[in-house]
């Protein structure tokens, strides 16, 4: 269910609202690691798991600056 909510908030919020908080909530994909997060609380998979799903988003969104930045 948290897997839909983000992908349909991430494809749809933006073009519905100018609201700012909404847009970057479902830009960075707020929902999917706060699910992440919950299922490594609720012990469903180790903590670490949710540790390095932290560190990937926070580099993909580090090579999409850069990417940027020099394309």
């Amino acid at each position: 269910m948290g897997i839909i909510c983000d992908e349909i908030g991430h494809e749809l919020i933006p073009n519905m609202t100018d609201n700012r908080f909404l847009n970057f909530f479902f830009e960075y994909r707020f929902v999917m690691k706060i699910m992440v997060l919950l299922l490594a609380v609720c012990g469903v998979f180790d903590i670490w798991i949710f540790v390095c799903f932290i560190f990937f988003e926070i580099f993909y969104v580090v090579a999409g600056i850069v990417f940027e930045r020099y394309n």
